[in-house]
Formats: C-alpha cells, sequence, structure tokens
C-alpha cells in the first residue's frame, strides 16, 4: 500500500487573521479562509505524497435529513419504551468520510443434494392391500451466477465509536452512487464540521479479510435458494471473477450515539441515503403485553371450539366450533392491531413534543 498523507481531520491557524481552519484536504495546494477570505499554501501538500481516492461518493442526506430519518425510524419500532421521547438525549453528530474499496465482479456457484421424493407401492397386510409411501433420495445438482458490488471498510483504529465500525465494515454499493474523485465534491469547505480518516489498509488485506468472504456467502445463498427445499447432504462451491482489485472511494456517514436510562444506543445513515442502522432499546414488557394476548385469544378459542358440543341432529354440527376459534382469531388480531395502533399514537406524541421543530412534528400537528 503506498505510504504517506491521507484525508484526515487537521487543525491549521490562519496567518491572516488567527482562526482555526480545521478541515483541510491535501488535495488541494491552497486553502481559502472562511473568516476572512485570506488564501494561504496549504499546509498538507508540502513536502507529503499523497495517496488521493478514485471515486468519492457526495453528501445527499444533509444533517436535518438525518434528524427527520432518526424520528422517522424511532416512531416506527414496535417494541420501544413509550417514555423513551420523554428521556432521550443525543451526543454529537458525525459528519464523516471513510475510506473503502469498492469491489464489483461475478460469482459463479455449483451445488449438489439429495433430494427426496415419495414413492407409492401397494403391499397384502392382514388380507388387505394397502398403499404405502417411501421416501427416497435422489442426486441433483445445479449452478449460480451473479454479479457483486459492494464497500469494504480500507481504515482499522479507535478515532470512531467502534459500534460505527462494526456495522460501516461491509455494505452493498449503489449503482451509479459515486464520481470520480474531486475535493470540492466532498464539501470540506462549507460551514459543517467533517472528519476525515486515513486509509491505512490495502486492497489485497480488506479483499482477504472482508470481501471474499463476503462474496462467497452471496453465492451459496444463491446456490441454496435454487436448491430443492426437501433436500439432504447440501454442498456447494464457488468461483469468483473479480472486475477490479478494490476501487479507493470516499463513503460518507452520518452518526449520532443518543441516551436513555444511562445506557448508549445510536443511529447511522449512509450520507447518500441507501443505507441506515438503529440500535435502539426496547421493552420487554411491551412484547409481551402483545404477543401474550395473542397467544391467550388463540388459546381460549381453541379451547372453546374443543369443549363446544353441538346437537347432533343439527343441520350444521361444525358452526358452534367453527364459532368459537374464529371469535379467538378475530379477537387476537383486533388486540394485536389496537394495540400497535395505540402505542404508536402515543410514540407519534411523544416525538412531537421532543422535537417540536421538526418537520415531523409539523406534519402530525
Amino acid at each position: 500500500m503506498p505510504r504517506g498523507e491521507s484525508l484526515k481531520l487537521q487543525q491549521f491557524h490562519c496567518p491572516s487573521c488567527g482562526q482555526n481552519i480545521t478541515q483541510l484536504t491535501p488535495f488541494k495546494a491552497s486553502i481559502e479562509c472562511p473568516y476572512c477570505h485570506q488564501v494561504s499554501l496549504n499546509p498538507l501538500v508540502i513536502d507529503k505524497t499523497t495517496w488521493v481516492p478514485e471515486r468519492v461518493i457526495p453528501f445527499r442526506l444533509t444533517k436535518d435529513d438525518f434528524g427527520e430519518a432518526i424520528i422517522e425510524r424511532l416512531v416506527r419500532e414496535p417494541n420501544l419504551p413509550l417514555d423513551l421521547f420523554d428521556q432521550i438525549t443525543f451526543g454529537k453528530v458525525l459528519k464523516v468520510y471513510l475510506p473503502m474499496y469498492e469491489y464489483t465482479g461475478t460469482f459463479e456457484g455449483k451445488w449438489h443434494c439429495d433430494e427426496a421424493y415419495t414413492v407409492e407401492h401397494k403391499v397384502r397386510r392382514n388380507g388387505n392391500t394397502v398403499t404405502e409411501r417411501e421416501t427416497r433420495y435422489r442426486p441433483v445438482s445445479g449452478g449460480a451466477y451473479g454479479n457483486y458490488s459492494f464497500l469494504a471498510l480500507a481504515y482499522e483504529g479507535k478515532d470512531i465509536p467502534p459500534e460505527f465500525l462494526r456495522y460501516a465494515m461491509v455494505l452493498d454499493s449503489a449503482e451509479n452512487n459515486s464520481y470520480p474523485f474531486d475535493p470540492e465534491l466532498m464539501g470540506l469547505n462549507g460551514a459543517e464540521q467533517v472528519m476525515t480518516l486515513e486509509m491505512n489498509r490495502d486492497e489485497h488485506q480488506v479483499w482477504a479479510q472482508k470481501g471474499e468472504d463476503y462474496v462467497t456467502r452471496l453465492a451459496e445463498r444463491e446456490c441454496a435458494r435454487q436448491a430443492p427445499s426437501n433436500r439432504r447432504n447440501f454442498r456447494c462451491s464457488s468461483r469468483i471473477s473479480p472486475h477490479d482489485k478494490g476501487i479507493y472511494t470516499m463513503v460518507p456517514f452520518w452518526f449520532v450515539n443518543f441516551f436513555y436510562e444511562g445506557k448508549a444506543w445510536n443511529f447511522m445513515a449512509e450520507g447518500s441515503g441507501t443505507w441506515s442502522h438503529l440500535s435502539a432499546p426496547t421493552s420487554t414488557m411491551m412484547r409481551l403485553l402483545r404477543w401474550g394476548l395473542v397467544v391467550l385469544c388463540l388459546a381460549l378459542g381453541g379451547v372453546g371450539a374443543y369443549l363446544a358440543s353441538p346437537d347432533a341432529t343439527s343441520q350444521y354440527p361444525a358452526w358452534p366450533r367453527i364459532a368459537c376459534f374464529g371469535g379467538g382469531v378475530l379477537a387476537a388480531l383486533c388486540w394485536y392491531l389496537g394495540y400497535n395502533f395505540r402505542n404508536q399514537r402515543r410514540r407519534i406524541a411523544g416525538a412531537c413534543a421532543a422535537f417540536p421543530d421538526s418537520h415531523f412534528a409539523r406534519q402530525h400537528r
């Protein structure tokens, strides 16, 4: 891997007004102070060799969009504690460019297994001819083909939260989402502070540690999807044909920690809006109330159907049992939908109270 300076957050004092300039890029020879607009020589490019990314994915998701996405995700969580919006507090929102490699190519999978099938034959038993069914197995095989395109992290370190690194380690890559690298696309001269990290793993290391395993599992899933469901002794192999060795790409992310009852949770989103992940607390009591009463309604309906004793002379002897079980199913459905609707309304009200100036709150007033 080429050595040298890569993107990272730096501090530099403007020689004219003395203000701190934190958003520097090593890819421009000069910088303009955002305070006094004095143009100075960029200290990052003096006597340094820079490994420049090949591609960049620009931010399309704004900070406000990211905040609205957090509210929407929290409101949709069915087992979220109802008092979360009364206690929630947020940490600093990170706007980050992570160095990643984009890998594209094709895979070919071959699978083999034994497929079960049933054979019927007639036999004499106790003077009667009866039909017996026997399960047998026959070998079958097939192939699966497909394309892959994904991003894998080209950084290893402790400069950002570990859960952020863990969930951003490997991501599916959206087609036509990146552009030839241009520092201006990264918005480093904007008002918002953008954190950047140094690429410190080469494309061969990343492929060996993450990439090859990712594509192998992709091929295995495709083979398993094509193979018959009534199978045994399933085996598969794969062959990978990369289109490139890994394209060095700067990928945008938003990340924020939030706190509830002294514990930290988080929400993160890829800056173009194609991927997000929420870590949030759940209420065990809400889960038990929802599913416990559903099961109870179904059980009571089943018991009622079992105990129902219709008149043997009735024209419709099965109706009492059907009515009992149907009543249990209807009660379970009404409880499930009603409980979910009630809790969602409470979550919406809590979100509107906690974030009164948000677009979400204006929509639900």
